[in-house]
């Protein structure tokens, strides 16, 4: 049992930070689109 609560929590813990750097990326990309945008 509590194996399976330490699983549980790794994985959710790697989900939420996979989540917020893709994010992160995202919210990267979308400024040098604008960026760009505004440049031309």
């Amino acid at each position: 049992m509590y194996f399976e609560t330490y699983i549980y929590l790794v994985v959710n813990e790697y989900l939420e930070t996979r989540l917020i750097a893709s994010v992160q990326d995202l919210g990267m990309e979308l400024g040098l689109i604008f960026s760009n945008l505004i440049t031309y």
